[in-house]
């Protein structure tokens, strides 16, 4: 519903094609039942005994007639959503803090929470207004307009929460409150800034802020590897993976873990990639407290629609359709996996050359999923990403962790603390140097097409429904029909 709405369907015809879409997606996929040790049984054919078949088909029907259902509220909620986003107009007077800044063309972007919500402001680059300063304001507060470029961004600010532009009479800095996260975030900004080597500065930052180094950023693009720089379920795995690492499978493990999670998604941004990541995190924390196993595609798919439904807007930043695509396949193939071994005798034991191949496996599935959004997006896509990505997770899996600790004693200006800051410095430029061979190597760029856009959806839907159980036919035809679709609405 919020892909069409997307393409400038209104919002009640977008719930029709949502509903009908589901409802004939769930006809698909569930066929007419399973046997009972594979997962389906059929349904009584005419003149047979009624037994448990009929009973487990119409518990099949139930629970699709929920699922119906609730898609379809949900569908309708949507919709209410993105016809009624946040809107303020009127006299606004008080004082807030400043949540966020960013450059924004000419100016600075604020995000300034006050007693009435949370309000846009730009302001000069020049001024001295920094993240965790509290101003006292006086103005008028507009709605959000649409902007003269191509580009709509107000689904960009609402998903943020941002209620209105505050168009101010005056403006009052009273000083940073050091109570705040975000005055934490503007210090510790600061100390990066000024205390750490440019590649060491550049990728903490990222990592640990969500900031954006216009050089570095640069070289993500010519590698593919841009998605390292934002804050992601890679770098949220990596603090949940190093707590249960350093304090194991304990109850006190897995609570201080969820805690660290949620701190660190809230002090790199809380941008929609982080939040879901930790969304997912606390979800299978929580399964393992409770002795019980979640799949990562239904988790993926529970957590993306639980955020959708809090702010829809989200759907339009494409960070978020990225990061959900990414986790989605790379989810979908570990559960297909979890299926196979689940058969196997031995259970899950596999030797290391079986999972390098796995490894190498997602990496190329993920690539090729998010190659049409990026190509759609952002241009040409560099083909070098295919090859860099095979080795990038599992070296920056190292490097960010080291750069992390390495980094402290500078941070913290203890004595000498820049030689450790310094050999991270170079291990990073030796990464440079090998991504820029490989980027060498294979120069060419793959363009958006019909083709890709409709290849990625075809990869997307077989995986996913395959981790689900839908036989190979159903989903075969599943994925043409929804990959078809995206072909037809979109021109080369």
């Amino acid at each position: 519903m919020l892909w069409v709405s997307a393409l400038g369907v209104p919002a009640i015809p977008a719930t029709g094609v949502g509903v009908l879409l589901a409802a004939g997606l769930l006809l698909l996929g569930s066929g007419t039942g399973t046997d009972v040790a594979a997962g389906t049984q059929s349904f009584p054919e005419p003149g047979e005994t009624v037994g448990s078949g009929s009973a487990l088909a119409r518990w099949n029907g139930a629970v699709m007639g929920t699922l119906f259902l609730v898609t379809a509220l949900g569908c309708v909620f949507l919709a209410w959503r993105m016809v009624t986003p946040p809107r303020f107009a009127g006299g606004v007077s008080g004082t807030g803090t400043v949540t966020l800044e960013r450059p924004w063309g000419r100016m600075r972007a604020l995000l300034l929470d006050l007693p009435q919500g949370r309000f846009l402001l730009f302001v000069s680059p020049f001024g001295g207004h920094r993240e965790g300063d509290r101003l006292s304001v006086q103005g008028y507060a507009e709605p959000l307009e649409r902007g003269n470029g191509s580009l709509d961004m107000r689904p960009f600010w609402w998903a943020r929460g941002v209620r209105a532009v505050l168009r101010p009479y005056s403006v009052r800095n009273e000083g940073a409150s050091g109570a705040s996260l975000a005055a934490w975030r503007s210090v510790l900004r600061r100390r990066i800034l000024l205390e750490l080597p440019r590649r060491v500065r550049g990728h903490l930052l990222a990592a640990w802020l969500g900031g954006r180094d216009p050089e570095l950023a640069e070289l993500h693009r010519r590698w593919g590897t841009s998605h390292l720089l934002a804050v992601s379920g890679f770098h949220v795995g990596l603090v949940a993976a190093l707590v249960w690492v350093l304090l194991g499978k304990r109850r006190l493990g897995m609570f201080l873990a969820g805690g660290l999670v949620w701190g660190y998604a809230l002090l790199a941004g809380a941008g929609p990639s982080a939040l879901r990541a930790a969304a997912m995190v606390q979800l299978f924390l929580t399964g393992a407290f409770l002795g019980r196993k979640s799949g990562v595609t239904n988790a993926v798919a529970v957590v993306a629609a639980g955020l959708l439904l809090w702010r829809p807007w989200w759907f339009q930043d494409v960070g978020w359709r990225l990061s959900v695509t990414a986790v989605l396949v790379l989810g979908a193939y570990a559960d297909l996996l979890g299926r196979r071994d689940a058969g196997k005798p031995g259970g899950n034991e596999e030797s290391a050359l079986s999972v390098a191949r796995q490894g190498i496996a997602a990496g190329l599935l993920a690539w090729i999923a998010t190659a049409g959004i990026s190509a759609s997006v952002f241009g040409p896509v560099p083909l070098a990403g295919a090859l860099v990505n095979m080795v990038a997770i599992p070296v920056f899996a190292v490097l960010l962790p080291l750069a992390s600790l390495a980094a402290l004693p500078a941070l913290l200006g203890i004595p000498g603390g820049e030689y450790a800051a310094g050999a991270m410095e170079w291990l990073f430029l030796w990464w440079e140097k090998g991504a820029d061979g490989a980027a060498t190597l294979l120069s060419a760029s793959l363009e958006w097409s019909r083709l890709l856009g409709g290849g990625t959806v075809f990869l997307v839907t077989a995986l996913v429904l395959g981790s689900c159980g839908i036989d190979r036919r159903r989903t075969f035809l599943i994925s043409i029909i929804l990959s078809g679709s995206v072909m037809a609405f979109f021109g080369a």
